[in-house]
């Protein structure tokens, strides 16, 4: 079969793919870049046609770690056609200048620790001699489908769906770029970590050691005095009925509001009957 003949083939519908949920004009400023750095390095065409692709659901899985994106794509064969998208990790000397940077800035730490990217990144990672977003020379697409052109629209479909992921989190491009969150924010707010493994030990209660009798084990701890003691109830109980406004099938001798403030009085009555030992809960 030729290419001309395998391209107008129909693509095979997928029910339960990944399917783009977020327009470009609302995307953040790093997805926008993303996608905006993807045109300049010849995805333009190509991208147009992964959108259509991305929007309905073929991609299938997924698959970011540093450096690389894995995924599968649903094309016009049985079989989903494997894309793989690489992108050049920034050394580890180059990272270290990186936060060491960073390190410096209380205001970047805090923006990407509430999951922002400060737009002053970029321009930063360039003094440093680091790649942040795609560049011709450091972006690779592969697919496992027969389309001669490179990247395919199946390739270009992954790199549409990447940018929502940015766009959730940007972690997810300082991830390929050879650093994940977790190596980042250790080195760059350590404080922080050490903060909040000192709270987590200072509210764990010391075990105490289970009692070896069963009887004992099984008995019920003594009930402090006045535990049971009857509480008032709150004056002027209101239903969120009252916020409902007219019910247009309602069949009732009482509007909706009084009906359920009467049952709500009456729930509050038995409960507090129940808690303090003076009706059983089966009354």
């Amino acid at each position: 079969m030729s290419y001309s003949e395998f391209e107008k083939r129909s693509r095979i519908r997928v029910a339960d793919g990944i399917k783009s949920q977020t327009t470009v004009h609302r995307m953040n400023w790093w997805a926008k870049r993303w996608l905006e750095a993807l045109q300049q390095v010849g995805l333009g065409s190509r991208l147009t046609r992964g959108r259509t692709y991305a929007r309905s659901g073929q991609v299938l899985s997924i698959n970011v770690a540093s450096g690389q994106v894995q995924s599968d794509v649903q094309g016009s064969r049985p079989t989903p056609y494997r894309v793989t998208l690489r992108l050049k990790v920034n050394p580890p000397e180059v990272w270290d200048r990186l936060l060491a940077r960073l390190e410096g800035d209380i205001g970047i730490v805090a923006r990407m620790m509430a999951g922002d990217l400060p737009d002053s990144l970029e321009p930063l990672f360039a003094e440093e001699g680091a790649a942040l977003f795609p560049a011709s020379n450091d972006l690779a697409t592969a697919c496992s489908c027969p389309d001669w052109e490179n990247p395919c629209k199946h390739s270009a479909a992954v790199c549409y769906l990447i940018a929502e992921e940015l766009h959730r989190d940007p972690f997810v491009l300082l991830q390929l770029r050879g650093m994940d969150r977790q190596g980042i924010l250790h080195r760059i707010a350590p404080a922080a970590g050490a903060g909040a493994a000192a709270e987590t030990e200072a509210a764990t209660d010391p075990e105490e050691p289970l009692p070896c009798d069963a009887q004992a084990f099984w008995a019920a701890k003594p009930i402090p005095p006045g535990l049971l003691a009857a509480s008032p109830l709150p004056k002027g109980l209101v239903c969120a009925a009252h916020g409902l406004g007219p019910f247009p099938l309602w069949r009732g001798q009482e509007t909706p509001a009084d009906f359920t403030d009467r049952m709500c009085a009456d729930a509050a009555v038995t409960a507090q009957a129940i808690w303090s030992g003076e009706a059983g809960a089966d009354e």
